[in-house]
């Protein structure tokens, strides 16, 4: 049986050895392991039961219908395997009709399409996104440094050490960022609620794509802090001091 039949028939419980009737009539089944959950026809269907039963212990009675579908499992390209497969299956009878066969990537290829465009613009828009956000904060930021370029030499005249200054002025970049990045992460997480029928099999909350935006953004950061800030503590506090 499947993960979702497991989990409602025998909530909390190990299904392995059960005893399960398919009908009111049929004999008992032991189960004999647990598969993972699959879509029947759509990739978008909804999970449902499922269970599978040996072909050779297979009657009307649990089957509900012939067999008219055989999947086989390959090595290497399915494509390749095609013939082989076609002759073996019409070799077992003579009275079989000319089957179909389908690769499993052709036969999911159509409806798989239109989520890998959506997924492929969403990438491009959201990559386009995230470099326009660093571009800005890069370029407001090492602004914002520089105008400080007077004010760093008033420290350093004063007697404070090089490492300060500039440890001083690049946690208040990190800080100023850290800010936006939090009202930034906590409107990700409510629109994510408004494109989630959008994915498939990704969740919009996925932690390592905010990961990653947020540490891409942190690196802007620092370095547009950093840069100034070193570049301005290396001149000579006098003509810091003249700096306008």
């Amino acid at each position: 049986m499947n993960e979702t039949m497991a989990r409602l028939v025998w909530r909390g419980q190990d299904p392995i050895g059960k005893c399960l009737k398919i009908r009111k009539t049929s004999s008992c089944s032991e189960v004999v392991g647990v598969v993972e959950d699959a879509r029947q026809f759509d990739v978008t269907d909804e999970l449902i039961m499922q269970y599978f039963i040996p072909l050779a212990q297979a009657d009307s009675t649990n089957l509900g219908g012939p067999v008219t579908s055989l999947e086989v499992r390959t090595v290497g390209p399915a494509d390749a395997m095609v013939g082989a497969v076609r002759r073996e299956v019409q070799a077992t009878s003579r009275d079989l009709p000319y089957m179909s066969i389908d690769p499993m990537p052709q036969l999911f290829a159509g409806q798989l399409r239109v989520w890998r465009r959506g997924s492929l613009l969403l990438s491009l828009f959201g990559g386009l996104a995230l470099l326009l956000a660093a571009i800005g904060l890069y370029g407001v930021l090492s602004y914002v440094v520089s105008r400080r370029t007077q004010e760093l030499g008033i420290r350093l005249a004063l007697g404070a050490a090089r490492g300060d200054v500039l440890g001083l002025v690049v946690r208040q970049g990190l800080g100023v960022t850290l800010v936006g990045v939090a009202i930034g992460m906590m409107g990700a997480l409510l629109a994510g609620k408004a494109i989630a029928a959008l994915l498939y099999g990704v969740s919009p909350h996925d932690p390592l794509v905010l990961g990653t935006a947020t540490l891409a953004l942190l690196s802007v950061a620092l370095l547009a802090s950093y840069i100034p800030a070193r570049r301005a503590t290396k001149i000579d506090p006098m003509m810091a001091l003249r700096y306008e």
